[in-house]
């Protein structure tokens, strides 16, 4: 189900009117609205994998930062930054450490450092001791809920697994749609709690008690 037909089949179901019916469109705009609610707080629920993801680029000397990826959210408990001086060379991990520490560290350093070994996320950016080199970096990150969008050409979908639409999405837009409707009734609201439990459980995966990058570092996403 994309994000155009989902829409569609809210309105059809929960409204009972047809896309041809005047004053659609207003309908699609306010049920978007719903989904996407519905939407980034299952996205933000947990650190699912589909959210996770990885940007590399490069760091031109001397430097003490790096942005951060427009679609970035959080760094999660699977994320970390690792650099290197060239393709060649492996990716070598670098400590995450307090945001004071590393602010301090930069304000004392009197040389750049060849390679950072700690660093910390502020101001919006990434920081780290002053580098004299040029260095490859790769950040891995959980990404911010997607903008849904209605109604393009090539249809918009959700990163949200096929099998949570009806039970997560659907069920939590109808809740939100019944209550802007002024029906109290909790029924659908709670089918979308239970969605929620139920992919909690399916999508259960081991976490790390160490927040680093993996030895092997994935492809970037």
């Amino acid at each position: 189900m994309n994000v155009t037909e989902a829409v569609d089949r809210l309105i059809r179901y929960f409204d009972n009117v047809n896309t041809s019916d005047g004053g659609y469109g207003n309908r699609a705009t306010r049920t978007l609205v719903y989904l996407q609610q519905v939407y980034d707080d299952a996205e933000n629920f947990r650190e699912w994998q589909w959210r996770i993801t990885t940007h590399s680029d490069t760091i031109v000397a001397p430097a003490s930062t790096f942005p951060l990826p427009a679609d970035y959210a959080t760094l999660g408990r699977s994320g970390g930054v690792a650099m290197r001086v060239s393709t060649s060379d492996p990716w070598d991990t670098v400590d995450e450490d307090a945001p004071e520490l590393v602010a301090y560290q930069i304000e004392q350093q009197t040389s750049a450092v060849s390679f950072p070994d700690i660093f910390a996320i502020y101001s919006g950016v990434v920081n780290f001791p002053y580098a004299g080199t040029d260095l490859l970096y790769k950040i891995r990150y959980l990404k911010v809920p997607k903008t849904l969008q209605y109604g393009l050409g090539t249809p918009d979908t959700f990163d949200i697994p096929a099998p949570y639409h009806n039970s997560v999405l659907l069920a939590g837009t109808i809740a939100r749609m019944a209550r802007g409707k002024g029906d109290a009734r909790e029924d659908w609201l709670k089918q979308y709690r239970q969605g929620l439990t139920d992919m909690v459980s399916r999508e259960r995966s081991p976490e790390s008690e160490a927040r680093q990058m993996p030895e092997a570092v994935p492809p970037m996403c």
